[in-house]
């Protein structure tokens, strides 16, 4: 987990790590947020790149804690893993109202070899994916209780799931 990006899709942990970077020192900023690479058309390092939601929040737990480094963000993306796929978990409940089952179900989840190398890494498409998950439960749960008929949860989740595919 305190390793620099790494795999064959090395070049895009890259950029989400240089992007981390550039928020925590202030050369970059959470509306315009820019990687280390000069080499775009404004020589600004400026790009398109998924919405910076958790790159700002590793940036500011960096600012907060100096000793820490861009690599915290590898820690944010697993703990939302490991939230998606509780959440997985819990939708197996309610759907097979069986404890057996429902374990299976996020088990079998967590046996996709994107999900365990990439959940854990600097790339945002395995907690995007997840809260995919989250909000399916959160609606499932919604619907199926009688009390609270609320959609504020799924909603949310649906909406961070948008914004990991919304190129800003």
């Amino acid at each position: 987990m305190r390793q620099l990006p790494i795999g064959i899709h090395n070049w895009k942990q890259s950029l989400h790590f240089s992007m981390v970077q550039n928020l925590a020192d202030g050369s970059a900023s959470f509306w315009h947020p820019a990687i280390n690479n000069l080499f775009n058309v404004d020589h600004t390092g400026r790009l398109i790149l998924e919405f910076p939601l958790f790159h700002q929040l590793a940036a500011w737990l960096i600012i907060i804690f100096p000793g820490l480094t861009p690599v915290c963000f590898r820690w944010i993306m697993m703990a939302l893993t490991v939230i998606g796929l509780y959440h997985m978990y819990r939708l197996g409940l309610i759907l097979f109202k069986n404890k057996i089952s429902a374990t299976l179900l996020s088990m079998l989840i967590f046996a996709i070899p994107l999900v365990v190398f990439y959940g854990g890494n600097f790339l945002v498409d395995v907690p995007a994916l997840l809260f995919s998950f989250s909000a399916i439960y959160f609606l499932k749960k919604t619907t199926s209780d009688t009390v609270g008929k609320t959609l504020r949860r799924p909603r949310c989740f649906f909406v961070l799931r948008g914004y990991y595919d919304f190129r800003f």
